[in-house]
């Protein structure tokens, strides 16, 4: 069973949306949640806030379920994301809603982003030890 327990997040509300949750689900894992929309108006800010809520950490599960929108700025913060934590070594998991999927499905169609159906199927696929970076 997880146990998510609340950080602080030092970021203020998404424009079309309520803040961004961090959550620390282990010491070395956290689960960062956001709702609204992404847009090329505020897409830079989104990746911020997301590479800011990294720090110290070595996996991430990045649950959009409740994002209304996405548009392609969107699928863009997710290719920086992906980029930024394979720079690192760090390994993440995408849980999407049906708007991100939507978006992956046009924009990723060879699955580059890893993705789970589920916080616990992103958490699980994590711990596995095919999905570990070498």
């Amino acid at each position: 069973m997880l146990v998510a327990r609340h950080r602080k997040a030092a970021w203020t509300d998404l424009d079309a949306g309520p803040d961004p949750r961090v959550r620390e689900l282990c010491a070395t894992t956290v689960l960062i949640s956001a709702a609204g929309e992404i847009d090329a108006c505020n897409a830079d800010e989104v990746a911020g806030r997301i590479e800011s809520g990294l720090a110290g950490y070595r996996q991430l599960v990045l649950d959009l379920t409740a994002v209304t929108f996405c548009g392609t700025a969107g699928f863009a913060v997710l290719s920086r994301l992906d980029t930024h934590c394979r720079h690192v070594g760090l390994d993440w998991v995408l849980v999407p809603g049906n708007e991100v999927q939507r978006l992956l499905r046009i924009c990723d169609p060879g699955g580059r982003i890893p993705t789970a159906g589920s916080i616990v199927a992103a958490a699980a696929r994590l711990t596995s030890k095919e999905f570990r970076t070498a």
